[in-house]
């Protein structure tokens, strides 16, 4: 499942999820492959600090302000498909003048 996740940090980060258990027994969202969108760019979770993707972030359910499912988010969507997967799901035409 993909979820797009606004976090108390004011990070917006999406990606395919799972949840987790920890030791203490609270129950964690991790993202695989997270993305980011910021000032209009969508781009790999932490590249603009990093320099190098992240595979994977664990969330604690207390710093999420609210989630989406991601494919409310359209652009958004077909952005992390294509990037993830090689698949381009957008097949419309576009005349560019």
């Amino acid at each position: 499942m993909k979820r797009l996740f606004k976090l108390i940090d004011g990070d917006t980060v999406f990606g395919d999820i799972e949840t987790v258990q920890t030791k203490d027994g609270n129950t964690e969202v991790l993202i695989k492959n997270p993305w980011t969108a910021k000032n209009g760019n969508m781009m790999p979770y932490m590249m603009d600090i990093m320099t190098e993707a992240v595979g994977a972030i664990q969330i604690h359910p207390m710093n999420i302000l609210w989630s989406a499912p991601l494919e409310d988010f359209k652009q958004a969507n077909e952005l992390y498909i294509e990037k993830t997967t090689g698949i381009v799901t957008d097949s419309t035409s576009k005349i560019i003048m």
